[in-house]
């Protein structure tokens, strides 16, 4: 993966920007990546690139941090592709796996990202 610091929208900087609203200041970092070129997996050309935001707040916090940035970019969608984005943190991990798995699921809905089922899957 390359970093790309520019682009028409610039998504490093509107994420920033969107993100020190919404938490009032508590973004520690955000990344972007692009997809690295997969001959092997060609549905990821559909999607945009990689956002990483990392915010200073516990887990429970976080996730709703990140549900108000995806509504808020699902309406006012600049970009051709959907961006994925995804959201760490620095604070406790206060939810449940079942309660994470939840929230990754409802993230990837919407960013338009289609469930994936694996039928050997070994849990």
């Amino acid at each position: 993966m390359t970093d790309n610091t520019a682009t028409t929208i610039d998504p490093l900087n509107e994420v920033y920007k969107e993100l020190n609203k919404i938490t009032k200041g508590k973004v520690v970092s955000v990344k972007f990546e692009e997809w690295p070129d997969d001959k092997d997996h060609p549905y990821l050309e559909r999607y945009g690139p990689i956002v990483e935001a990392v915010i200073d707040a516990d887990a429970e916090e976080a996730l709703k941090i990140w549900f108000k940035l995806l509504e808020k970019w699902r309406k006012n969608n600049k970009w051709t592709k959907p961006y994925v984005v995804v959201v760490g943190w620095t604070g406790k991990s206060n939810v449940t796996i079942d309660e994470y798995i939840t929230a990754i699921a409802y993230a990837e809905a919407m960013m338009g990202i289609p469930p994936v089922i694996i039928e050997d899957a070994v849990i």
